[in-house]
């Protein structure tokens, strides 16, 4: 991203406890902080993609924001198996992959 923007710093972020990333999926997925699903059968579906994001902000916004409104459990398990919600071991270039969910 530096090269994109010609910036000459690189800036390294740490990732969130878990209780961050709940409060910043939360919001982004159920609309508000520490809030759950309406559907109860969602939550540990929600809580595994959470786990899944590592505590990246980036990929907690974006995995939660696409996720906004769906009641559909199918498409939560599904997400908890899409490869690119998983995000521990990836590198950090592989992250802008994780962009394209908000986009399919």
């Amino acid at each position: 991203m530096a090269a994109v923007t010609q910036s000459s710093r690189t800036f390294y972020l740490n990732n969130l406890s878990e209780y961050d990333s709940w409060d910043l999926f939360s919001i982004h997925a159920f609309g508000g902080v520490g809030k759950n699903p309406s559907n109860s059968r969602l939550l540990p579906f929600a809580k595994q993609i959470m786990a899944n994001c590592d505590g990246n902000p980036l990929a907690l916004r974006v995995v939660a924001a696409s996720m906004k409104s769906n009641n559909q459990e199918k498409d939560w398990e599904d997400m908890v198996q899409k490869s690119l919600c998983t995000i521990k071991e990836k590198e950090n270039n592989e992250i802008f992959q994780l962009v394209k969910i908000s986009f399919d």
